[in-house]
């Protein structure tokens, strides 16, 4: 089940990036072995996760059929600091 969480941006991480094609209608899951956060993107593809425990996350960007999810592993979070990902592109 889906669960709201209240955060102070100071006292966790986030992540952001873009990922491409918009027709792709992406999920991106943040997760580790204490958390796990999903994001959809904007029309443009751009997105934002924020609330993150710090720690090492796997991120994974599952895109609908016929396109590929692509999986960037060891993303580290600190706290108070945003991570910019690189700008991910879906293949068919």
């Amino acid at each position: 089940l889906p669960k709201i969480k209240p955060f102070y941006d100071a006292q966790f991480g986030s992540q952001v990036g873009r990922v491409l094609p918009g027709d792709a209608d992406v999920q991106v899951t943040a997760f580790s072995n204490r958390d796990t956060a999903t994001a959809y993107p904007e029309d443009d593809g751009r997105f934002k996760i924020r609330g993150l425990q710090p720690g090492t996350y796997t991120v994974v960007f599952d895109g609908k059929n016929p396109y590929i999810d692509t999986t960037i592993s060891n993303v580290a979070i600190t706290q108070g600091r945003p991570v910019t990902l690189p700008t991910v592109t879906l293949k068919k």
